[in-house]
Parts: C-alpha cells; structure tokens; sequence
C-alpha cells in the first residue's frame, strides 16, 4: 500500500483466511448461516428452503483424557492411508525397497506391512475393484480373477460409487484455462463401462460424490449461465437438478457415507457465512456448525473435528452431532506429534484414528475412547 503501511482490520482478517487455508487446508471465519435454495428444473422456478435451525452452543469446556499414539510403521512411508472395512487393517500407498509402488496393509495393532496390489489407481470401497490408467486407457479390473474391462472415457480417472456397482468420470473442456469458467461433462456408467451416459455438464464445478441410494450424484458449479453456482443434487435417472447450496466454490467437500449429507468448507466471504457447513443431499436444509477445522464423517449424522483453536494448549479431536451437540473427544497433543498434511483417517467402527505424524513421515494410531 503506497504512503500507508497499515492494513485495514476487513483486509488483515483476509489475508489470515487465506493463509489459514493455504497452509494448513482449513479456514477459520465461523459466521451465521444463510439461506439455500432448490431449483425446480421443469418450471425454472426457485422455492426457498430454509436452512435447518441451529441448535449448536458452545459447550463449557470439560477434563480431557489424552491420547497416547502408537507407531505402526517406521522409516517414513506410508501416504493416504485409510482403514479396511472391518477396521482391522490400515491401508496406504508406498514403494517400499526395490519393489515397485502399490498398495500396502499393515495390522492395526503394527507389524510386517503387506503388498496388497502391486498397481496404484483408485479403489472400490471394498477394494474389490480397482481402476487404473494403461497405455492412454482407463481399466477397471476385479482382482478375485483378474477380469479387465476398458472404459470408453479416453484415459480420464474414473470414482467408484459405495457399492462399487457404478463410476463416474469428468470430461473437461478444452481451451478454457480459467477455473470459473471451466466446463466439466460428467459421465456415469456400469462399473464395467457399460451403459455410459452424460449426465450434466457443470461450469466452473466438479463432481463431489454420490448421494444416498446412488440414484443421484452431488457436483458443484453452474448448470447454466443464469443459474447460480452451487452445491447440486442431480437425479441420475431424469438429469434434474436440485440446489442445495448457493456457494461459488465448495472447500474440501466430502459426502457422508451414506450420501445423505455433504460437509464442506465456506471462506472468503463478506457476507458472515464462513465455516463449516452441512447440507442435507435430499434438499432439506443446510447448517453451520459452531467448530470448524480439520474433519471426517464418522456416519451420516456424525463428524470428527480438530478444530482450529490458536488459544488451545494442545489441539484435540471433538464429535459433532448434526442437530445435537459438539464435545470434545480426546486431547491429541500429550506426545507433541503433529499430523502430516491433514493426512488422518477414522476407523469405520469409530475405535481408533490414524495418522501420518510430521516428526518421522510414519503412521501413528490412537485409541479413541468410546462416544
């Protein structure tokens, strides 16, 4: 700022934001809620769905059990790593001596890591599946039998619904080099490539993840230039679309594991509705909830959140009930880790929380107590 060195309180709390999100993939405004909308796609009409009522209130804080990790890996290694479905086994990505990289489980208790597929791509949830890219081309292969299928999407990365049953892909536009007003067609089909349709194309938005019976899917952006941006629900079977939530750009949008609702984050804007958001997958109301950081769904009604505390001594993980109450879970800072890159993952069964520490680039796990 030229002849003025001082920066105005509105534009210092900005740039904060910004460097909040940027390094640390969280953001730190919690304001009030806002209203949402649904578009009824036959009449071209809006109808105003109001946001589900908050009955958040900070809670006082309690005595806090803390949490002592255990390593489960050494040597560094050991990206995105996630839980099996039984909770029994973590997953990750690594190379590990001279082999080449693949996917690789080690106990939930620590021991010898072992090569569970020795290809790296995306997989079902019950890693049945697994897709790929080959030679310009994407494969879908069963690994029981080694069943290939190619799928007629030009080499683009293909995402699994729940059940593993459908994918879905994204056919971006050529030319356009500016997120906002990049156009994304989005394909879905048989997890096989059969039956592949378009089903919506999307400016300026992505496809965010699949909603409850995966009879519908979640995407953002705009269905069309008079049409605002948003979070959209669209029917897989007629192509309508439903506005969840009116937002230029969703942060780090998860679906829950259900598909009944979708967490993500609102910055940057002037008019208080920054923070955590929910929004219902079935249009029936959004809320902001009353902690805010880093977060994973535990079930469709239920988050795991280390807030974004610079006051606390040490951060802690807290459980949030939609509709109910936030508490504080377990204190997570007696061993002085730091968790690598927001790379951290709940077990299925809510009994334990994994993470990639700073300190050795190694998996920790901790025993959460029970809810």
């Amino acid at each position: 700022m030229i002849g003025d060195h001082s920066i105005p309180k509105r534009r210092w709390g900005l740039l904060c934001l910004l460097a909040v999100v940027l390094l640390c993939g969280i953001a730190l405004l919690a304001l009030p809620a806002a209203n949402a909308y649904a578009l009824i796609q036959t009449e071209g009409s809006y109808r105003a769905t109001p946001p589900i009522p908050q009955a958040f209130t900070t809670p006082t804080p309690t005595p806090l059990a803390s949490a002592l990790p255990m390593p489960i890996t050494t040597g560094g290694c050991c990206a995105h790593p996630f839980w099996s479905l039984d909770s029994d086994w973590v997953l990750f990505l690594d190379q590990r001596g001279s082999t080449h990289a693949g996917l690789y489980a080690v106990p939930s208790s620590g021991g010898e890591a072992l090569l569970v597929h020795d290809r790296v791509g995306t997989y079902s949830s019950d890693l049945a599946l697994i897709a790929y890219l080959e030679n310009g081309q994407t494969i879908v292969e069963r690994w029981v039998d080694g069943v290939r299928w190619i799928i007629p999407n030009q080499g683009r990365e293909v995402f699994f619904s729940p059940s593993g049953e459908s994918i879905c892909w994204s056919m971006i536009s050529s030319g356009v080099t500016f997120p906002n007003l990049r156009q994304r067609a989005i394909w879905v089909a048989a997890n096989d490539g059969s039956d592949a349709r378009e089903v919506v194309t999307v400016t300026g938005g992505e496809f965010l993840g699949w909603a409850e019976d995966e009879d519908a899917i979640l995407v953002s952006g705009r269905l069309a230039p008079d049409l605002p941006a948003g979070i959209w629900r669209i029917e897989l079977e007629t192509g309508a679309g439903l506005l969840l939530y009116e937002i230029e750009v969703p942060l780090r949008a998860l679906v829950s594991p259900g598909g009944e609702q979708i967490a993500f984050i609102q910055a940057f804007e002037e008019s208080g509705r920054n923070g955590l958001w929910v929004a219902c997958a079935d249009g029936g109301g959004s809320q902001r909830l009353d902690v805010f950081g880093a977060f994973r769904w535990l079930d469709d009604h239920h988050l795991a959140v280390i807030p974004m505390d610079l006051n606390a001594d040490s951060p802690s993980l807290w459980r949030v009930t939609l509709g109910g109450e936030s508490e504080r879970w377990v204190g997570l800072g007696s061993s002085g880790q730091r968790i690598l890159n927001n790379d951290w993952s709940i077990s299925p069964d809510a009994s334990r929380l994994v993470f990639r520490s700073a300190r050795d680039d190694s998996l920790w796990v901790i025993t959460l107590p029970e809810p």
